[in-house]
C-alpha cells in the first residue's frame, strides 16, 4: 500500500512535512512535566504518544518501541508500505530534550533508490543524496545514509 498521501511534504526542499505528516511525528513522543521533586531531578520525561494514523493506514504501523539515552528520545515504528514506489521498513522519531529533533525514513531498498524517491517527493538532492540547507539561525540536514544497516532518508535541524 502508498503511504505517500499520509508520508507527504508541503516543500520537500526544505523537508516541511504536511499537516498529516507533522501529526504523526509529533504524536510518536509526547514530553510531560513532572513534578518538582522527583528521584531523577528531571524536569520533563518523553513516553510513546496515541500514533495520529488515519484509519485507512493504521493497519500498516507496528508497535512504536522508545529508546532513552541521556537526553536523546528515540522512537521507532515499524511500517509497512511504499513510499514514492520504495518500500518502507520503518519510521524513526529523535527528539533531544531542549534542542532539535528529526526524523528518519528507512527503506528495504538501494541507497541510489531512496535518493531518487526523495526526489520525486521534491528534496532535490544530488547524486550524493547529502543537503545542507541554512535557514538563518539553524540549518537542516538532509542527507539519505543509514539507519541500523538500512538506507535511510533524514531530516534534522541542525
Amino acid at each position: 500500500m502508498a503511504l505517500d498521501p499520509l508520508i507527504s511534504f508541503e516543500d520537500g526542499y526544505n523537508c516541511y512535512e504536511s499537516a498529516q505528516f507533522r501529526a504523526l511525528l509529533e504524536s510518536a513522543l509526547v514530553f510531560e512535566e513532572l513534578p518538582e521533586h522527583n528521584n531523577a531531578n528531571e524536569i520533563f520525561r518523553g513516553r510513546i504518544g496515541e500514533l495520529a494514523v488515519p484509519g485507512e493506514f493504521r493497519n500498516r504501523f507496528g508497535s512504536p518501541a522508545l529508546r532513552v539515552d541521556q537526553s536523546t528520545y528515540t522512537v521507532e515504528i515499524p511500517v509497512e508500505g511504499t513510499w514514492h514506489g520504495a518500500r518502507l521498513n520503518r519510521l524513526v522519531v529523535i527528539e533531544t530534550f531542549e534542542s532539535e529533533g528529526g526524523f528518519y525514513l528507512v527503506f528495504d531498498e538501494p541507497r541510489q533508490r531512496v535518493v531518487q524517491a526523495a526526489n520525486e517527493a521534491g528534496f532535490a538532492l544530488p547524486s550524493s543524496g547529502t543537503a545542507y540547507r541554512d535557514a538563518g539561525a539553524m540549518g537542516l540536514s538532509i542527507e539519505v545514509g543509514e539507519y541500523g544497516g538500512r538506507s535511510a532518508l533524514s531530516c534534522f535541524n541542525v
